[in-house]
């Protein structure tokens, strides 16, 4: 008689036969990195938009065999990503997904151009809160004199 059988400690052993006293733990962790994130700041010259597109309309963008965000890569060159689950983002009961458009900014136009006609979406605030804010304020600031 062998007695119980002891887990390996170099496979993955489910954790209802774990034993805490035998098995180790991961060697590292996982850590979830954001596309804003891990793209990081646009080059210099370059800027960055966030374009919001609705997930049941995301297939639209990339194409059968991503022939369409192929060619919107190619014709505006600029820099396009579009994110997916999880990393999406919910608007007024609606489940958004995130493009990232990169490039000099008449290359990121036209890829705007170009998704915008594809598929309904608008401009995410995303690094445009102090720029959109004040855009706010000086709308509503001239609304407020004009009735004065």
């Amino acid at each position: 008689d062998e007695g119980p059988s002891v887990p390996k400690t170099s496979s993955n052993v489910p954790d209802a036969y774990a034993d805490g006293e035998i098995t180790r733990p991961p060697k590292h962790t996982m850590e979830i990195v954001s596309t804003a994130e891990r793209l990081g700041a646009p080059r210099l010259g370059e800027c960055q938009v966030v374009w919001l597109v609705p997930m049941d309309q995301r297939g639209y963008v990339i194409g059968r065999q991503g022939s369409t965000i192929g060619r919107i890569k190619e014709q505006s060159q600029a820099e396009v990503i579009l994110t997916q689950a999880p990393e999406t983002r919910l608007v007024g009961g609606v489940e958004f997904c995130l493009i990232f458009i990169r490039g000099p900014p008449e290359h990121t136009m036209v890829a705007v151009a170009m998704i915008s006609q594809i598929v309904r979406g608008f401009l995410a605030r995303d690094g445009f809160e102090q720029l959109l804010d004040a855009v706010e304020a000086s709308i509503s600031e001239a609304h407020t004199w004009r009735r004065s």
